[in-house]
């Protein structure tokens, strides 16, 4: 037997060996009230259980419950919850939700992940199911909850920028949103413009993950926004969570994240049958994150702009900053100014501003200054994205380049930068993303030093495959660059997203840097929608659609194509048996875009071709088509008539995951065709447990140098067979993700052991169906 004693306390401390209970059992008793224990007498007997940071516990945390005290609980605030869903029926979010808004593939808002129900019963739960035990931050405030990520807990940038947009028209004084990017960011992505766009004005405060790889420089997307209140995590203890994402922040070297509060082993609201392992009963399950945490700040912040209701983002803020208490023993970059204190931030009078501030580098250093790439012909715009890694010790930072250059602080040293230039072509009066160029060189900092991108040597990486239905997928298809400057030191890479073949891949040559490996992935597969321009002068061409919900598929038709612009003005239009293009527009009130999506499919077209978003009957939806297809249509349509047609599958026979390397440098140019014969077979057996109309996936990737690269999938509905065709001799790691729920809960990801397929080989795998076998 194990004993600690606490002698201040009278306590001793045990652990019992099961062959040992019954003598330790009857030692107690020997021991109760006679006084002979040299440590305590023994008078009573607790189990030494494990505790976790309960709501109870956690809300504490923050001060709360002294603000509810003074009549402050988030009354009259709306909080936007950005996440998996929620679950309506919960009794803690019970008439707790104003508004709601599914912009997923799901059927409904309705939570069938557990994440966003967990992190709504955070910020506004009313514990109702605990006797208010487990009451989240600012029990009184309204939450707006828009469903952004899928039942995987995985979503597409539009599903996200959508939900913000929706958030901020909705007038929500608070946006948490419990998700972000792997990859660090330096604030010029999509999500984070987003919110320095919307929270400008009197716009939202948007509190942001910091992220959960608990390395420095890891802030991802839309956490990197300047204006984000970015929110890290702390243990019950009060010290740091140690998978909690740290700074500095890429872009300037600023302090992320700005502010911590408690995320780990969080007990909160359980949506029915989701988080199965991790359930403490019927109603409550145990998680942890700065998924965890960011509710928190959010409740935080929710009784703040009660108190204050005049004060703006910026304002709010601020003061939370400026009032935090530091965690000890915790770095700036860990934490930011410290812990939540609502009780302190209440008590302020006074804002600071910037909310943060970084710090300098210590020891000898020089400034880099990058500057942009030189303009190719025929190139409207271009905007890098470049990794600077330092060659001895690994480590590095992101940048990003728009039309000015870029200066960076380093320690004196040698360096590589490597990255990608996105290149934004003319169509019509949009300005579309078109080709990615990929980079590489190596410098030394011995002093003050000026680098320039050149791309004008540039040449294309091209992928192709022997089978004419396939098509290239833009779920994990991707090119991009992997860079490690020797063993123990940390692996960084950036990839280049492919997007369904919209855009093109260039490499300019490098030279030979070690370590540093050049890669191109991609998946191959009979798409569930095709659109496809028939008839005219022109070629024809593809026009990337989307499904925006799983409610159909059967979608077989070819009809002339209208353009309704952004629906303001249908007066003369003939809509009626025709495929129309309709852009909703961001500037355009939420309420406007229904009517105007309404008044479009009251003409009985075909289909819709919508960009952006509207509400629309689940059973009788659009298709989504993204700006680069709008750009295509239109510079179509302005030399004439144009058909399209439309056809959907629902499930396909085959697809391909391919992966090749270049390695010691970026080459100029290449090109990779692959034939199936020789590529390695596998014949894959799906069983449904569950829902038999969700989507299920195969994913598939490649772990090179430490780093999972990109991973490339295919969707499809099960029960299903079907033969994937793998590139050889190098090992990939397949799974599958089951959105179906049995009577034990969700059924999870399941995984392979890395696999090396040898070419003439041919696997019969078989997920829940049967053991695997050979031929």
């Amino acid at each position: 037997m194990a004993r600690e004693t606490y002698p201040a306390l009278g306590l001793t401390a045990r652990t019992v060996r099961k062959p040992e209970a019954a003598t330790a059992w009857h030692g107690f008793l020997a021991g109760t009230g006679s006084g002979t224990s040299r440590t305590a007498a023994s008078g009573k007997l607790w189990l030494d259980a494990k505790v976790a940071a309960s709501l109870d516990r956690s809300v504490a945390m923050t001060g709360a419950p002294e603000a509810w005290r003074k009549g402050l609980d988030g009354k009259g605030v709306k909080v936007a919850v950005l996440d998996t869903g929620y679950a309506p029926e919960h009794p803690d979010l019970k008439n707790k939700v104003t508004a709601e808004q599914n912009f997923t593939w799901d059927e409904s808002v309705a939570d069938r992940n557990g994440h966003g129900t967990h992190v709504a019963s955070t910020v506004a739960g009313s514990g109702a199911a605990s006797q208010g035990r487990y009451k989240g931050v600012a029990p009184g405030a309204q939450l707006l909850v828009g469903k952004v990520l899928d039942g995987g807990r995985s979503g597409y940038l539009s599903w996200i920028l959508e939900g913000m947009e929706w958030a901020a028209a909705q007038d929500a004084d608070i946006v948490s949103m419990s998700l972000g990017s792997n990859l660090p960011s330096d604030g010029g992505d999509p999500l984070s413009q987003a919110v320095e766009t919307l929270s400008a004005g009197g716009g939202p405060l948007f509190v942001v993950a910091a992220g959960n790889d608990g390395a420095p420089r890891t802030i991802g997307s839309p956490a990197a926004a300047p204006s984000a209140l970015t929110g890290g995590s702390v243990t019950k203890e009060g010290a740091m969570s140690p998978f909690s994402s740290r700074g500095p922040a890429v872009a300037d070297g600023g302090v992320k994240p700005e502010i911590t509060a408690a995320g780990s082993a969080i007990t909160a609201a359980r949506a029915a049958g989701t988080l199965g392992d991790a359930a403490d009963s019927e109603f409550y399950a145990t998680i942890s994150g700065t998924s965890m945490a960011t509710p928190h700040v959010s409740g935080a912040a929710a009784i703040l702009k009660q108190r204050h209701p005049d004060w703006d983002a910026r304002q709010l803020k601020a003061a939370l900053v400026a009032t935090a208490d530091p965690v000890d023993d915790a770095g700036v970059y860990e934490q930011g100014s410290g812990s939540v204190d609502v009780p302190g931030a209440l008590a302020s009078r006074v804002t600071a501003t910037p909310a943060a501030v970084g710090v300098d580098a210590e020891g000898p250093s020089a400034t880099l200054t990058l500057e942009p790439a030189a303009k190719r012909a025929g190139v409207e715009a271009a905007y890098a994205n470049l990794v600077v890694q330092n060659e001895k010790t690994g480590e590095s930072q992101l940048v990003g380049l728009t039309t000015e250059p870029e200066e960076i602080r380093l320690p004196v040293g040698d360096y590589r930068v490597f990255g990608g230039v996105w290149e934004y072509v003319a169509h019509g009066g949009a300005s579309v993303p078109e080709t990615s160029v990929a980079v590489a060189q190596r410098v030394s900092l011995t002093g003050d030093r000026t680098l320039k991108t050149d791309v004008s040597a540039a040449k294309p990486v091209t992928m192709g495959i022997d089978d004419p239905e396939m098509r290239i997928d833009e779920r994990g298809s991707a090119t991009g660059i992997v860079s490690s400057t020797g063993a123990d030191r940390p692996t960084t890479g950036l990839a280049a997203p492919i997007f369904g073949g919209a855009y093109t891949s260039y490499a300019v040559g490098s030279g030979r840097i070690p370590g540093l490996t050049y890669f191109s992935a991609a998946s191959w597969e009979q798409p569930y929608v095709l659109a496809t321009t028939v008839g005219g002068a022109a070629s024809p061409v593809d026009v990337p659609v989307r499904l925006v919900t799983w409610g159909r598929m059967d979608w077989d038709l070819e009809k002339q194509v209208v353009d309704a612009g952004s629906g303001e003005d249908l007066t003369g239009l003939e809509l009626k048996d025709r495929i129309v293009l309709f852009e909703t527009g961001w500037p355009v009130p939420w309420e406007e875009r229904d009517r105007r999506y309404a008044a479009v499919k009251a003409q009985k077209p075909a289909a819709i071709l919508m960009s952006g978003y509207a509400s629309f009957d689940v059973a009788d939806p659009p298709l989504g088509v993204d700006a680069h297809g709008v750009a295509l249509l239109r510079e179509r349509l302005a030399q004439g008539e144009v058909t399209l047609r439309i056809k959907g599958e629902r499930n396909g026979d085959r697809t391909y995951f391919t992966f090749h390397t270049h390695d010691d440098g970026v080459p100029a140019g290449a090109h990779r065709q692959d034939r199936r014969r020789d590529l390695a077979g596998v014949e894959h057996s799906f069983r449904t447990t569950g829902y038999p109309n969700d989507p299920k996936g195969i994913y598939g990737w490649v772990t090179h140098q430490g780093l999972r690269l990109a991973q490339q999938s295919t969707v499809f509905r099960a029960p299903h067979r079907m033969t994937a065709y793998y590139t050889p001799d190098v090992p990939w790691t397949t799974a599958t993700f089951e959105y179906a729920i049995d009577a034990d809960g969700p059924l999870g990801v399941q995984y392979s052991n890395p696999t090396v397929h040898r070419e003439g080989r041919t696997v019969s795998d078989n997920w829940l169906t049967g053991r695997s076998t050979r031929r």
